[in-house]
Order: structure tokens, then sequence, then C-alpha cells
């Protein structure tokens, strides 16, 4: 989290600008005092090095006093010696100095030791400790759903709401908690909420989107995605052809088009290649045969390759009326997954350029996924007649 650095060093400057309190509060000699002074004074110059030196020199003669091994954890800590830090951190609240600072120090060590079970107790003694403080209450609740525990942080992210509905942040983490729940149109509701109240972000736009889209509301992804593009543009053109083939989804072709054109000369190779492929796609839509045609052959350049192209080469070239090729292409992508509608276009095709025995099989295979229907029986019929017009040709 991080607000964790500065919370820590704000609350070491306080501690180390009054070490005369701290020091008679103590009970120290006055040169006890004095020397505490001074390694303060070494602390806020950043010469950590003597500070641990100066202040270990006083707890061999006062072990007693909290203030010391508390100064001492901070010094530690500044010098990169975390283990020794956390040593002395705790030395000091075993002498009775529980305090924000040193939980909030416990909290950085701890963290980057990966013991998520006590940084979690940890904190939520600061929750108790600092309850004027949100920072804690929404990390205790972050750390819960980490840890997946996902209602109890729900419904700690819930309880700072109840306290501070405008808590922006809370509302995100609430999102968070509830998209890893599964909840997803409530978390929508989270981000939306969040966003309302000032955390924009094309992180939070980009969440709403894809949760929008697996709701089947297309038209709302596609707007999120403008929120996040405008925001900050992706450079790679990624989110672009993300909103391209929403936009196509939703019947907005003009505009997938023009975006999908764009992106097809993008840099980076997949973005281009499928931007390709949006545009061949659109246009088989269209009836501009050429133009997908050409698309089409552009992607397969750039290395698209899979089920996606090859049905649409297939479907491409069985509409120009080259069944021989389209049955090529088709044939690459008829095995045990296709929809049925691929052998019903495959058996069409094969009749079409005279493959008759190739044709039954995908006839075949069209019945056993969709049964007799009338389509099948239409294909049935074609085969028969292109059967009876092959033998009575070859009779003459």
């Amino acid at each position: 989290m991080k607000s964790l650095s500065s919370l820590l060093r704000l609350s070491v400057a306080v501690v180390a600008i009054a070490p005369l309190a701290v020091g008679q509060s103590q009970g120290l000699t006055p040169d006890q005092a004095e020397a505490l002074r001074s390694a303060q004074a070494l602390q806020r110059e950043g010469r950590h090095t003597a500070a641990v030196a100066a202040l270990e020199a006083l707890r061999r003669e006062r072990p007693d006093v909290p203030a010391l091994p508390r100064l001492l954890s901070y010094s530690l800590f500044e010098l990169d010696r975390p283990e020794e830090a956390r040593a002395a951190a705790v030395d000091a609240i075993g002498l009775g100095r529980l305090t924000p600072d040193l939980l909030t120090r416990l909290v950085q060590i701890d963290r980057g030791r990966g013991d998520a079970a006590v940084v979690l107790d940890e904190v939520r003694i600061l929750t108790i400790l600092d309850p004027g403080n949100p920072t804690w209450r929404r990390y205790r609740a972050e750390l819960l759903a980490a840890s997946g525990r996902l209602p109890a942080a729900e419904t700690a992210f819930r309880a700072i709401l109840d306290d501070s509905p405008s808590d922006a942040e809370a509302w995100v983490g609430l999102g968070n908690s509830l998209v890893a729940g599964g909840s997803t149109g409530d978390a929508a509701s989270a981000y939306e909420t969040a966003w309302i109240l000032g955390r924009r972000s094309p992180e939070i736009a980009d969440r709403v989107a894809g949760l929008e889209q697996q709701s089947g509301d297309l038209a709302s992804a596609v707007q999120w995605l403008e929120r996040a593009e405008a925001l900050s543009p992706d450079a790679d053109g990624r989110r672009a052809m993300r909103s391209a083939r929403l936009l196509a989804s939703v019947g907005r072709d003009d505009e997938a088009l023009e975006t999908a054109a764009r992106l097809a000369d993008a840099e980076a190779p997949d973005v281009a290649a499928d931007a390709s492929l949006l545009c061949a796609t659109i246009a088989l839509r269209a009836g501009s045969l050429d133009e997908a045609s050409a698309r089409l052959e552009e992607a397969r350049n750039r290395g698209v390759s899979g089920a996606a192209l090859t049905d649409a080469l297939g479907r491409s070239y069985f509409v120009r009326g080259d069944h021989a090729l389209a049955a090529r292409w088709l044939a690459e992508v008829a095995d045990g997954d296709a929809g049925p509608d691929v052998f019903r276009l495959l058996a069409r095709a094969r009749i079409e350029a005279g493959e008759l025995d190739l044709a039954r099989e995908a006839i075949v295979s069209y019945v056993e996924r969709r049964s007799l229907d009338d389509v099948a029986r239409s294909l049935i019929a074609a085969y028969r007649s292109a059967r009876a017009a092959a033998a009575t040709d070859g009779d003459e």
C-alpha cells in the first residue's frame, strides 16, 4: 500500500523532534538526555550508522527505557537492516511502548517477509490504536480479501462505507472483493460509484468495461472503453482493438471499421493481424468480397492462424463461388468442435465442387450435430441430384 512508507516516516519524524520530553519522562540523567538529543539530531541529518552506535550505547546503560529501542528500530530500518529493526521494535513494545509508528514499521517488515497472518493481526491492532486513520481499516479489508476471506473483506469494506460513504478507495476495494467472489453485477456498481466520487482512472474504466461485457451489455462496455481511452490512450492499440470488436458486435460497423483499419498498421503484430481479420469480417458482412479476401490474406501473412481465420477464408471463397478453395479452408476447421453451420457450408461447397464422396461425409457430420432437419434434407437432395448428374455424364 503506497501510504505505508509515508505514514512511517511521518510518525518517526514526530518522535524525532521531541527528544527532551521523552528523556525527562523516562527519568534519564542530564547526560543521558543530552546523548539522546544528539542521537536524534544524527537521525534528522540522515546519519543513521552513527545514530545506531549512540542509541546502542544508551541502551546498555538504560535497557528499561522504551524510547531507545523505538528510535533504534527507525535507524536500523533506514539502514536496510529489517530483522534487527524488527527485534528493536518488539523490544520497545515489550517495554510498554505500543504505538502506531512501531506497528507501522512491523507491518512493512513483516509484509516483506511474506507473513500475511502476522501483518493482518498487526493492522487489526492499528485500527484500534489509530481509529481516526481510515488507511488502516481499508488496508485490513484488503488483506482479508487477499487472504481469500472474501465475506469478511466485504463486511469490512461495507463497514467503512457505512461511516464514510464518499470514500472512493473503499468503493474500489469493495468492487475488487466482489469480483473475486463472483458478484460481478454488484462489483460494477461499486466501481461506478468510485468513478462518480472522483476515482477516475483507465484501470477502473477497463474493469467496468470487462464486467459489462460479461453481463452482455456490449454498448455500455464500449462506452467504458472509450472513457479509459480518453484518460490514457494505450500505446499498442489493444484496448482500441477490443473496442472495435465490441462496436462490431453491436452493429456499429462503420465505427468498428474505422478503428480496425487504423490498427491494421499498428506496430504490435498481433494487433495488426486481429485488425485485418476484423476488417475482413465486416467486409464480408457488407458483401465486399474482394476487400474481404484481401484483408484475410493480409491477416494470414501477418501470422493469424486458427479457426477464426480459416472459417472466414472458407466463407469468403464460398460466397465468391470458388467452391473447391472454400472446401479446402472449411475442411481445416471441420473437426469435433466445429458447429453444424461449418459442415453445412462444407457439404454445399463439396457438392458444388463435385467432391461427392467428401460431401456425403460432411452431410453425415451435419446430421449428427443438428439431426435430420430441413437443411439436412436439402443437402441430401442436392447431393442426390449431383450424383444423378454425374452418373448421366458418365453414361454419355
